[in-house]
C-alpha cells in the first residue's frame, strides 16, 4: 500500500515541472521551482536504481510559524504526531530528504527531521534564517514492519516569521 502511494505521488510529481504550490500563503504566481525540480530529478534517479527492491518518493508541504513543532503528512500538518504517523508495511530504509523553503521570513533556524517511532533520526535538514535555498540530506535509516514514521518541522529556533515549504523523501523497501 505504501509503495503504491509513494509511486503514485512520484508519478504526479514528475508529470511536469513545478511552477507554484496552490493555496499556500505568500507564494507569488509563477514562483519558479527549478531547484526543487532538479532535486526531484536527482531523487528519481536514485529511485530508478532502487526499482527492483521497491520503494518510492513522497512529498509533503506546509506553512509553519516561528516557535512551533509540527508534524506533516502530504498536505496535512498538525501538532498531534500520532495522527500524522504512517506505518511501514515491510522492512526497508529511508535514504534522502530534500526541502524547498520557497518563502521564509523566520528569524532563526528551522529543522525538518524524519522520525521513527516518535524518535528523531539523523536524517534531517537545517534551514537557516530567511533562506530559500533547497537543502538536501542523505542517510540510511532502517525501518521494520509496523514502525511508525513521521516528519517533524521544528521552528523553535526562530523568534518570529513563517516558513512555507515543500519537502520530499525517498524510501526503499527491502
Amino acid at each position: 500500500m505504501l509503495v503504491r502511494m509513494l509511486v503514485l505521488t512520484l508519478a504526479l510529481l514528475l508529470a511536469g515541472p513545478l511552477t507554484q504550490v496552490e493555496g499556500q500563503p505568500g507564494v507569488p504566481p509563477g514562483q519558479p521551482f527549478q531547484a526543487l525540480q532538479a532535486q526531484i530529478n536527482n531523487l528519481q534517479a536514485q529511485i530508478n536504481a532502487l526499482a527492483s527492491g521497491g520503494g518510492g518518493l513522497d512529498q509533503v508541504r506546509g506553512a509553519v510559524s516561528s516557535g512551533q513543532v509540527s508534524f506533516h503528512a502530504g498536505p496535512t500538518q498538525g501538532t498531534d504526531e500520532t495522527a500524522l504517523q504512517f506505518p511501514i508495511p515491510q522492512a526497508g530504509e529511508f535514504l534522502s530528504l530534500a526541502i524547498n523553503p520557497f518563502s521564509n521570513s523566520l528569524t532563526g533556524t528551522a529543522v525538518l527531521t524524519v522520525r521513527v517511532n516518535e524518535i528523531d533520526t539523523v536524517l534531517q535538514v537545517v534551514i537557516t534564517a530567511a533562506s530559500t535555498s533547497v537543502v538536501t540530506a542523505s542517510a540510511v535509516i532502517p525501518v521494520a514492519p509496523g514502525d511508525l514514521v513521521s516528519l517533524k518541522m521544528d521552528t523553535t529556533g526562530a523568534a518570529s516569521g513563517t516558513i512555507v515549504f515543500t519537502a520530499a523523501y525517498v524510501y526503499r523497501a527491502s
